[in-house]
């Protein structure tokens, strides 16, 4: 599930859904550019809502495909505390993940630097690139196993920073890609 809208399913993502449950507009737009209303069959109208314009937002976000927590505050208030908290780093996240292969050192920190990957033919992809933004990723490798021949490891994984698919692409980048990463694994085409 996707964290925001996308032009093709702008009901089909995790705000959307949010907001329907709170009992405000899931799109929050304005009725000139909201693609319902503009049409005149707008299905939100003949409900009403608590306050269609509730200030839900994201104070993290999570990658498709990635489980995990997401903090997500009601208020524009709550909104700047805990956002003020994820800046100064006093919220640390942490991640499991498995890996293909053993990282080599088996505990370490990963500083390097990522921006666009330019070559690649999927526009959302980054890269490890000398002039992208700092990145770092630490990681401790708790135990390694083997299935039908092959080995991987499962990670404990604190990224310092956050970037776009940070863990992602610095896992990869040392050579140990997610188990069943389609962007970042064995090849961008499974994307």
């Amino acid at each position: 599930l996707v964290c925001h809208p996308t032009k093709g399913d702008c009901l089909s993502s995790l705000i959307a859904r949010v907001r329907i449950y709170l009992g405000c507009c899931p799109l929050r737009q304005g009725v000139k550019d909201c693609i319902y209303r503009s049409s005149g069959e707008c299905p939100w109208d003949s409900v009403e809502f608590i306050d269609p314009l509730l200030p839900v937002n994201f104070i993290n976000r999570l990658d498709r495909e990635t489980s995990g927590v997401m903090l997500i505050t009601k208020t524009q208030e709550a909104a700047r505390i805990y956002g003020k908290i994820m800046r100064e780093g006093r919220m640390k996240k942490s991640y499991q993940a498995i890996v293909k292969g053993i990282p080599e050192p088996k505990a370490g920190l990963i500083e390097r630097p990522l921006g666009a990957d330019e070559n690649s033919t999927v526009v959302v992809k980054d890269c490890v690139r000398e002039d992208g933004y700092p990145s770092e990723t630490v990681y401790r490798l708790v135990k390694s196993f083997e299935r039908d021949g092959n080995v991987y490891s499962l990670l404990n994984v604190f990224p310092g920073t956050g970037r776009k698919h940070q863990i992602r692409i610095h896992l990869s980048w040392m050579g140990c890609p997610i188990v069943g990463d389609k962007l970042y694994g064995e090849s961008p085409e499974y994307y």
